[in-house]
């Protein structure tokens, strides 16, 4: 018999010196590099048109815009402080939000995978292990994917035709939702797999810990409110597209 799994849940061992001021400096340099790119490429492609089409805009209708997706990123903020605290991510308030924040400035990067420095940042700054927090991503993801369903459902009532494809993928989505939800299945295949392949053993730890970690924020009360806070803030992006 292979020896028991740990599933450790209590608080993170004392935080490793963490240099702020470092990673400020790079957080910086990185927004200035990508910044300065970004320019470049426009100037290349039809800076003039760019620079025209804005001046359409009006500053007005450019502050609306700004405005609604200032809503739609608060209530996003909001919902990552209400899961933080339901896993016992016990981080003050502001400086959970600058991780927040700090995760879009690389949002361009392949699936958002940039979103990750956050964690990067509660493991360097708070001790708290990736096993603790990527639930926050899984959550954070699946949540906003769920309301762009909705929404994307809402848009294309008019369109018939594609309403079959539409339902197949909720459908599937809403499966895969019930396993983390209901992580009983999981947790089983993790211990089969355990049993059979008997190494890395810590690897297969902070798997069953990451999957009950999820299923704690996906209960329906949980859901609904961290889907309501989703909802809303895209539907604010929509008003401002």
């Amino acid at each position: 018999m292979p020896p028991p799994m740990s599933d450790p849940l209590a608080p993170p061992a004392r935080p490793r010196r963490f240099d702020l001021r470092r990673a400020e400096l790079w957080m910086v340099v990185a927004v200035v590099v990508f910044v300065g790119g970004f320019a470049v490429l426009a100037a290349l492609v039809g800076g003039d048109k760019v620079v025209a089409n804005f001046a359409k805009l009006g500053p007005a209708m450019v502050a609306g815009m700004l405005a609604l997706t200032v809503v739609n990123l608060s209530l996003r903020a909001t919902r990552w402080l209400i899961y933080s605290r339901e896993i016992g991510v016990d981080v003050p308030v502001w400086a959970n939000l600058l991780y927040y924040v700090t995760g879009f400035a690389l949002t361009t990067t392949p699936s958002k995978l940039g979103e990750t420095l956050r964690h990067w940042l509660l493991w360097r700054g708070h001790g708290y292990a990736y096993s603790r927090t990527l639930p926050l991503w899984v959550a954070d993801r699946l949540n906003d994917v769920t309301a762009s369903l909705v929404l994307i459902l809402a848009g294309i009532a008019g369109f018939s035709d594609y309403w079959w494809q539409v339902g197949a993928f909720l459908a599937l989505f809403m499966a895969s939702m019930a396993l983390i939800a209901r992580p009983r299945l999981l947790l089983a295949g993790v211990n089969m797999a355990y049993g059979r392949i008997r190494r890395r053993r810590r690897m297969f730890a902070a798997f069953r810990r990451l999957v009950r970690f999820s299923a704690a924020l996906f209960t329906p009360r949980l859901y609904t409110i961290g889907f309501g806070l989703a909802a809303l803030g895209w539907l604010a992006e929509c008003l401002a597209f």
